[in-house]
């Protein structure tokens, strides 16, 4: 009898843990319902919308198993003050002028936090969840190449992907003379999103450099390498750029230090390679490289989203200075600014490309103090027990999201931010 209640609950766990990898796994699409939809100007409102991700549905299921299971999770201060910050979210509807808006986006924050406590409570491998996030990886890395190649993003409402043609306005390019070149998107609503994703898939491959044993390990992950690396560089995203360098620079010191002769061999042959592919992509395509990257004549589009941005943080100021204790409310950003500005186009009306800013301006000070409260426990736990990988984990996190808000706006972009705090706060604890 006690060895058949073992099996069930070992059922039950593997159940979970699996259940959790294909979670991970189905994070990057965008497969969703639209249950409310919201327009400005006869456009579609993107930030008004209310959506039920596949993912969705997945973490649900995932938290009503795991309340069957016996495992407890340790409600320590960390988990304490996230608890805080994602119910100082959703209680944030009170004052918000948009108050559906803000309830949806508050109940979201829930789930996340809901993320980050299935992190510490199911037992999972660490390279098998590696292998998930390099799979996937992997696989949006292949379809940004192809993208890119084609200069087309072939639509499909199964994986939530928009069609674009470099030939269309609108669509994410980077433009020089009389040529446009479509930047990759993969399944991703944006290149930039897409590229930061790829960098966080990039660091899974720097962990299973440290466990390869056979000569297939090295082959998937020299293939898997290739085709990460030049979806960030096909995505022309600055931010995945640099997120890109910092992670080479930590995964070739990281290689260093290997203790087993084969796997420090094979961690320099294998950075070594990809610093080439590198070298390569920028000699090959060196014009759109410099473009990008204002060397030389800054071109339309560039000078368009650089002033885009500066206007971007000027409104972001002056809707904190009106509301600097509490905010506007979770997710209330864009609703504030099309208020303030009735005459601009909706393409225009989009929260500011950062993300301790934006979290600022939407929860105020109280908001963000708590969230920094949270971070900082975990930061002085880590640095207590040496785990400096792991601080430079949340550094560089903390860097992509300085130039983009897709980790606060995005349902896969807010549940990647708390998966990786999961998984921080889970190793924090061993």
């Amino acid at each position: 009898m006690i060895k058949e209640m073992k099996l069930i609950e070992n059922l039950k766990e593997n159940k979970l843990e699996y259940l959790f990898y294909l979670l991970v796994f189905l994070l990057p699409l965008q497969t969703r319902w639209i249950f409310g939809d919201a327009t400005y100007q006869g456009e579609v409102f993107e930030y008004g919308r209310f959506s039920l991700y596949t993912y969705d549905i997945l973490l649900f299921i995932l938290l009503v198993i795991s309340f069957f299971n016996k495992k407890r999770v340790k409600i320590d201060k960390v988990f304490t003050c996230f608890g805080l910050f994602a119910l100082f979210s959703l209680l944030s509807s009170f004052w918000a002028d948009e108050k559906m808006v803000n309830s949806y986006f508050g109940i979201r924050m829930i789930f996340g936090l809901g993320l980050f406590y299935l992190v510490q409570k199911i037992s999972f491998s660490k390279t098998r969840l590696a292998t998930t996030v390099v799979l996937a990886g992997a696989l949006q890395g292949l379809l940004g190449v192809w993208q890119f190649v084609n200069q087309g993003v072939a639509g499909s409402k199964w994986l939530g992907m928009s069609g674009q043609s470099a030939r269309e306005l609108g669509a994410s390019v980077v433009e020089f003379g009389l040529e446009r070149w479509l930047r990759a998107y993969g399944s991703l609503p944006h290149p930039n999103i897409y590229g930061a994703l790829l960098v966080i898939s990039f660091i899974g491959l720097i962990y299973l450099v440290s466990k390869v044993e056979q000569k297939y390990h090295k082959i998937f992950l020299l293939g898997s390498g290739s085709v990460i690396v030049l979806g960030i560089l096909f995505s022309y995203s600055r931010a995945a750029w640099i997120g890109l360098g910092l992670a080479l620079v930590f995964g070739i010191g990281y290689s260093l230090i290997f203790k087993d002769r084969d796997k420090k061999k094979f961690g320099k042959i294998f950075f070594a390679y990809l610093l080439l592919l590198i070298i390569l992509f920028s000699y090959v395509t060196l014009p759109i490289i410099k473009t990008r990257l204002h060397m030389g004549e800054t071109t339309r589009l560039e000078t368009i989203s650089n002033m885009e941005r500066v206007a971007g943080y000027k409104a972001a100021k002056r809707i904190f200075s009106d509301n600097w204790l509490v905010g506007v409310g979770a997710g209330g950003y864009a609703y504030e600014l099309r208020d303030r500005h009735p005459d601009e186009k909706v393409w225009y009306i989009h929260p500011v490309h950062n993300v301790p800013l934006l979290i600022l301006v939407e929860l105020g000070i109280i908001g963000l103090g708590i969230l920094f409260v949270s971070v900082g426990f975990m930061v002085m736990e880590l640095l207590k027990k040496r785990k400096w990988n792991y601080v430079g984990i949340l550094l560089l996190l903390f860097i992509l999201m300085m130039f983009d808000h897709f980790w606060w706006t995005a349902g896969s972009g807010i549940y990647i931010l708390w998966l990786t705090l999961g998984i921080v706060q889970k190793a924090s604890k061993e």
